[in-house]
């Protein structure tokens, strides 16, 4: 960080007396100077207190045996500060890295180090801190094989402590890796909404006319590198990274019936509970909604929220929800026909769910008087549709049934 330092004062010192003057004539450039002094010296003291952080820096990089025969990439962004969107962005572009160079790659993080309790082995892969010297990032440039920029608010020459760094950091790393002849790509980044700084400019000027790809994720963004003078015909636009994301997580509404017992119920949730789980795992993201049908008392309400307290370590991981207790009779057929598909308890339920055409998992409580013929009657009427008997009902039908509901569903596309 000293020779930066120094550098940028060896540059002026060095500037014939003509240029000096007419340098510190214009106020505007005066004030650039201000700035990036300032930022040289913010970046000093957070480099600082980076190496007295717990977690991990940027290590001697550049020996070819830790390769490993597999292309390296770092990826870059405000990641680790526990932001939604940041950490959103950074799944999506991991899944599609992955999902495309399968095992040829090994992907590394640079994260921010604001939260010391940041869950880094969610990622699967190395995590660093940024670079507490510029020896490291000499090495990481030398080291890796691709930088990506996954995405954000990284265009930025104002202001420039700790959330400002990135930005710096970004385009000094991508300029080592291109001397490297490295490939570098920014994805769908945005920024401020003007530029003034000249130094910062003319290098990401060279970053952008060099990248393999640089996208903004925002026509104004676009704009914006224009107005400031920057040739734009290697910028594209492109969507923001997070709708890379798969988000179809399909809904399988949930419709219990508190005549059954009540460990019965646990049973029969903690398998379709088993079913999300393994569809997770499989990249279809099934989720529950529990649809409350007899209000009285909140007595379905009341039970529901028993049964997800008792399996709540069995559900930690997929998504689970109860809609409010429907207001009127339109409520509730818009919510049964807000779900995908339906386990149904009730008589009623499976029959709107059936003559909706969705598919449906019918759950006949057989040992109640009022139940079984109405039940068999939508048997008969429905026979394409799977009915499961409680007397006898055995764990894992509803598990298989829903395996075979889930192929139902890839193949409609629902």
């Amino acid at each position: 960080m000293k020779e930066m330092f120094d550098s940028f004062f060896r540059k002026l010192i060095l500037m014939p007396p003509k240029n000096i003057f007419r340098f510190w004539k214009n106020d505007l450039e005066i004030k650039q100077i201000k700035q990036e002094i300032l930022f040289l010296q913010k970046k000093i003291e957070n480099l600082n207190s980076v190496s007295d952080s717990i977690g991990i820096t940027l290590p001697e990089l550049g020996s070819s045996q830790e390769k490993l025969n597999k292309r390296q990439t770092l990826i870059l962004g405000y990641y680790g500060a526990n932001n939604f969107g940041d950490e959103l962005m950074l799944a999506s572009l991991l899944e599609v890295l992955r999902e495309k160079n399968k095992n040829s790659t090994d992907y590394s993080i640079l994260v921010v180090n604001e939260y010391k309790e940041y869950n880094y082995k969610q990622w699967e892969c190395k995590c660093f801190y940024p670079p507490t010297s510029l020896t490291q990032l000499e090495n990481a440039a030398d080291f890796f094989d691709e930088l990506i920029i996954g995405g954000g608010a990284h265009i930025d020459d104002l202001d420039l402590p700790v959330y400002s760094f990135i930005p710096y950091l970004a385009v000094e790393l991508s300029l080592l890796m291109l001397e490297r002849s490295k490939n570098v790509n920014w994805l769908a980044v945005s920024s401020n909404s003007i530029l003034i700084n000249k130094f910062y400019i003319e290098k990401l000027s060279k970053v952008i006319a060099n990248a393999q790809e640089f996208s903004v994720r925002d026509l104004y963004t676009f704009n914006t590198l224009r107005e400031a003078g920057i040739d734009s015909h290697n910028i594209t636009i492109r969507e923001d990274l997070s709708c890379l994301f798969e988000f179809d997580i399909k809904r399988l509404g949930v419709v219990i019936n508190v005549l059954e017992e009540k460990e019965k119920l646990k049973l029969i949730i903690s398998e379709i509970i088993d079913y999300c789980r393994e569809s997770l795992v499989k990249d279809k993201h099934y989720g529950i909604t529990f649809i409350p049908f007899y209000n009285s008392n909140h007595l379905d309400r009341n039970l529901i929220a028993w049964i997800i307290d008792s399996l709540k370590e069995e559900a930690s991981s997929i998504s689970v929800s109860i809609l409010p207790e429907y207001t009127d009779i339109w409520s509730m057929m818009v919510n049964i026909k807000g779900c995908d598909a339906l386990f149904s308890m009730k008589y009623h339920s499976s029959l709107i769910g059936l003559k909706l055409e969705m598919p449906v998992i019918n759950f006949v409580t057989d040992n109640h008087r009022h139940y079984i013929n109405k039940m068999k009657s939508l048997q008969d009427n429905f026979q394409a549709s799977k009915f499961i008997f409680s007397s006898q009902y055995q764990r894992g039908q509803i598990f298989e049934q829903l395996k075979k509901l889930g192929a139902v569903l890839a193949k409609t596309n629902v």
